[in-house]
């Protein structure tokens, strides 16, 4: 999921964990900030996505590092970590 999207989950009421790696989560914060004052300056909707849904986003992330195996529900899962040129 492209780190800007993570806005997204908490909209939809997405109550599990978010994986990225360390840097990911290090700089996602910013990134939602950011894109949160533009979407609000833009649709002057302050409801839309707040600080507060960030910081509750966050705290639902997990760092992990590149091809790290995950358990999830029981089972083992292979983080497959994509970098998609041109989207950054």
């Amino acid at each position: 999921m492209h780190s800007c999207r993570i806005f997204f989950v908490e909209m939809v009421g997405y109550d599990g964990p978010i994986y990225m790696t360390h840097p990911t989560k290090a700089i996602a914060p910013i990134l939602l900030e950011d894109f949160r004052k533009i979407t609000v300056g833009r649709q002057g909707n302050e409801n839309f996505f707040t600080s507060e849904m960030i910081k509750i986003c966050m705290k639902k992330s997990i760092a992990v590092n590149l091809h790290q195996r995950v358990q999830v529900n029981h089972e083992y899962y292979l983080i497959q970590i994509l970098y998609i040129s041109g989207s950054d």
